[in-house]
């Protein structure tokens, strides 16, 4: 999450904490925050807070915001709470071990402010309150969303009614891929396929760095690297809660979430080779799923640690590679974040340098990557669990088809035939529902001719292929997808 963002959130609960203070002047302000959307404040306040109560603190809350009269100054942590106490902030939450805090004037209202902020008199901002939770009996939560100005947040609310519409779980069981049961990812066997595709598609990748598998379930993988009788120095692991051996072919159950780590044993001049090579790996897989991906580097200000600093933005540098700087209490490592839909963003990727060790969480949770593939608009693919479904008009032709569905998957393709009851059109428009890019039907004429008819992506023309054809078809979508 940018500073920026954090701050914005921030500034926002500052605004609306003075303008609550017009509209309820009993309320006692406990803590402010912000989370992936909303910045929240948790309240006191010794009656119930209105739908009315809510309609006028957004409206002053957009007056203070439409040309906010802010200034910041510094206080010991102590003379902080007390000052906030004699100004009647008797229930506010000051929690830090730093000496010295910030606290913010707002239209004459005093706050604390938990982060550095570089914003000035005269920022304007558009802010929504979104929902009102009741904490415990007279403590509330209410959380709020904060834009550049109204019309942002018009296109932002419209965005957001088509993401719950269109979210990863939905068109994850739009597509038979997964769905939820008690609070828990289930996959369906496509989501399975699909899960072992991902990981087969990153394993490829390590063993083409020159990183070997390494079984290291339940020993700790630094130990085994420590062996000089096994003579690895680069390594990576599939990760789940339970002993996985990934040569196996179905690697999951269908709910274990599964991490990728990769650690190399190196000396630290070894450091910026091997920083660039996890850049290029994670990018070209990243680049493959169509994820929308960035870079921020948290450094520390501790000299010790100016070595790995170094290698990082070198490595950075050499790729061209954009990227965002960041202060850490300690150490210093580069994460990688995917947005979704709605601009939320996950970090998908760590990468670490220790003292004689380069250790990356390459792939931190394979379920939050399939949840950003899954909504996609147009996921890869290669990683499709059903790249073709083959539909049966008459269940004579059941040999043509299991012959031409043989052929597809001994070419390296997933396909599927529905041999149902079901009516044609019934059947494809099921497989167009679950977006399955090749549609080909197979009836009498078909079997006749040793051919295929593949529907066109309008889904009304079709066209007569020989198996070659359609063949060459796919490869070239694949090709097109990996250029």
């Amino acid at each position: 999450m940018s500073k920026k963002s954090v701050e914005k959130k921030f500034l926002a609960a500052a605004f609306f904490a003075s303008a609550a203070k017009k509209v309820l002047p009993e309320v006692q302000f406990i803590e402010s925050g912000q989370d992936q959307l909303y910045f929240y404040y948790d309240i006191y306040l010794p009656y119930p807070i209105l739908e009315s109560h809510l309609e006028e603190l957004e409206r002053i809350t957009n007056k203070v915001c439409s040309n906010p009269k802010i200034s910041f100054k510094e206080m010991m942590v102590d003379n902080a709470k007390n000052y906030l106490e004699h100004l009647g902030q008797v229930k506010r939450k000051i929690n830090t071990d730093k000496p010295l805090v910030k606290l913010i004037e707002v239209d004459g209202f005093i706050d604390y402010f938990p982060i550095e902020c570089s914003a000035k008199e005269g920022d304007k901002f558009f802010i929504k309150l979104h929902k009102l939770e009741k904490i415990e009996e007279d403590t509330y939560r209410i959380l709020g969303l904060v834009f550049e100005d109204a019309k942002e947040c018009s296109k932002f609310l419209k965005d957001l009614k088509n993401y719950k519409e269109n979210n990863f779980l939905t068109t994850g069981r739009k597509r038979k891929w997964f769905d939820l049961h008690n609070d828990q990812i289930y996959f369906y066997p496509k989501g399975v396929i699909l899960k072992n595709k991902i990981l087969k598609m990153i394993t490829d990748e390590m063993m083409l760095s020159g990183y070997k598998p390494l079984q290291s379930y339940p020993i700790v993988h630094i130990e085994l690297l420590k062996d000089p009788n096994l003579g690895l120095n680069k390594v990576f692991e599939v990760v789940s809660g339970e002993n996985l051996d990934v040569s196996e072919k179905d690697l999951f159950n269908s709910q274990t979430n599964v991490s990728i780590k990769r650690t190399t044993f190196i000396f630290k001049n070894e450091f910026l080779g091997e920083c660039i090579s996890y850049l290029q790996s994670i990018v070209k897989m990243l680049n493959i799923l169509g994820f929308r991906f960035e870079f921020e580097l948290y450094v520390s200000a501790n000299l010790k640690f100016k070595y790995k600093e170094a290698a990082f933005k070198k490595a950075l540098e050499i790729l061209d590679l954009e990227y965002e700087l960041h202060s850490a209490e300690t150490d210093c490592e580069l994460r990688v974040f995917a947005s979704d839909k709605i601009g939320r963003k996950w970090n998908i990727s760590t990468l670490k340098l220790s003292k004689n060790t380069v250790e990356s969480d390459f792939c931190s949770s394979l379920n939050r990557w399939i949840a950003l593939i899954a909504e996609s608009d147009n996921p890869a693919f290669e990683i499709l669990p059903e790249q073709i479904r083959l539909i049966l008009l008459d269940k004579i032709c059941i040999d043509y088809a299991n012959d031409v569905k043989v052929a597809i998957q001994e070419s390296g393709f997933s396909v599927d035939i529905d041999d149902s009851d079901k009516p044609l059109n019934e059947k494809i428009f099921n497989a167009k529902m679950q977006d399955i890019p090749f549609i080909g039907v197979i009836g009498e004429k078909e079997a006749k001719t040793k051919t295929i008819a593949l529907r066109f992506e309008n889904g009304h023309e079709m066209q007569q292929l020989k198996l070659y054809e359609l063949l060459g078809k796919l490869n070239q979508k694949e090709n097109i997808e990996n250029q």
